[in-house]
């Protein structure tokens, strides 16, 4: 499978701060619990073009990275790529990785976060709405009196 790709890598771990698991030691914990982007600036699988796309794992590894069909992952695959640039760039992955169990989603029911957004906003709004009784204005009592006089004029 040829390739040429650039772009940038963000990984965060369960592990402390330095992840041994990119130089083959076990992880801190005995478990890595990872979760993988990139984002592709430019470049090609098998001769389809990938710029601009992202792909995202989310990943279990039960002890050494480098310990055969050890891994579990979920491929998250940019939405704006077609079926054939999704199976070109979860292939690429799996080519040089050990062998691992991987489900792959395919434009991940983003519309959902922004409705859960939305609900925890107006969530937030009913909650410091003031109740009634405070937005009532009191008279304090020894004003009172004064209300209940006819007005004077001059």
């Amino acid at each position: 499978m040829a390739y040429d790709i650039e772009g940038r890598l963000l990984e965060v771990c369960t592990c402390n701060v330095l992840c041994p698991c990119w130089i083959g030691e076990d992880p801190d914990g005995g478990t890595c619990e990872s979760a993988l982007a990139w984002r592709i600036d430019s470049g090609s699988i098998e001769g389809v073009d990938v710029a601009g796309l992202t792909l995202a794992l989310s990943v279990h590894i039960p002890g050494n990275v480098l310990t055969p069909k050890s891994w579990k992952a979920a491929v998250f695959v940019d939405e704006r790529a077609n079926m054939e640039k999704a199976t070109l760039a979860a292939a690429q992955y799996l080519k040089n990785p050990p062998a691992a169990t991987f489900r792959m989603i395919v434009s991940p029911l983003v519309s959902w976060i922004w409705i859960g957004a939305l609900i925890v906003v107006a969530g937030a709004l009913i909650a410091i709405w003031p109740p009634p009784e405070a937005r009532r204005a009191v008279v304090p009592v020894a004003l009172r009196p004064r209300l209940d006089r006819e007005p004077t004029h001059a």
